[in-house]
């Protein structure tokens, strides 16, 4: 919620990382891009569009409004695709 994450965007801010791209060089290495566009997590993201359409959730929402509405079913969507994709933040 505090946008500050182990990814390269967070890390470029704060000068350990060279840059903020993520290796897939389609965006910034932010938990956004991770979890709705990066090409490298696309199988795992199926799941999670199958998983939250199931429960009557909307792909696509801002990770932060999840966080900041404490919307645990969405959450552990979320959380399933991270650990499935061995995504670390």
């Amino acid at each position: 919620m505090s946008n500050h994450y182990g990814l390269n965007a967070h890390l470029f801010r704060i000068g350990l990382a060279e840059d903020n791209k993520c290796a897939c060089g389609a965006g910034y290495h932010d938990i956004e891009h991770i979890v709705w566009s990066c090409k490298e997590y696309l199988p795992s993201r199926a799941q999670l569009y199958d998983s939250l359409r199931a429960g009557g959730k909307q792909p696509g929402v801002p990770v932060r409004d999840v966080l900041a509405n404490l919307d645990v079913p969405y959450l552990l969507c979320l959380y399933t695709f991270l650990k499935s994709a061995d995504v670390r933040v």
